[in-house]
């Protein structure tokens, strides 16, 4: 997500999948609570019972409206990214590759 897309209130997904809801909007960054507790209470504020974390814009843009754009994404980062110095076609190759044959060239 890019910094405008983000506004009080927005509920999104983080990192590793967890939702969370901005409570602020900076200049550069974001403020959010983590929704983790069942409880209503932890999210009436400010001030907020539950931590506020600040997101930077490179937190940024690993965060997605919603699940399927995550696996989107995740998808796209597994065919797109390339090992340092190798190119995405051979590390797709090797990855490809069975076990065993892989053991051999390595010795």
């Amino acid at each position: 997500m890019k910094h405008s897309d983000f506004h009080i209130g927005l509920e999104f997904l983080g990192t590793a999948g967890f939702r969370w809801r901005c409570t602020d909007v900076g200049t550069r960054t974001i403020a959010a609570i983590p929704l983790t507790h069942d409880a209503p209470n932890w999210y009436r504020g400010p001030p907020y019972v539950a931590t506020e974390e600040v997101f930077d814009e490179h937190e940024m843009t690993d965060c997605h409206l919603t699940e399927d754009d995550a696996i989107r994404a995740a998808i796209e980062e597994a065919y797109t990214s390339g090992h340092p110095g190798f190119p995405h076609e051979a590390v797709t190759q090797m990855m490809r590759a069975p076990r065993g044959l892989l053991t051999l060239i390595s010795q």
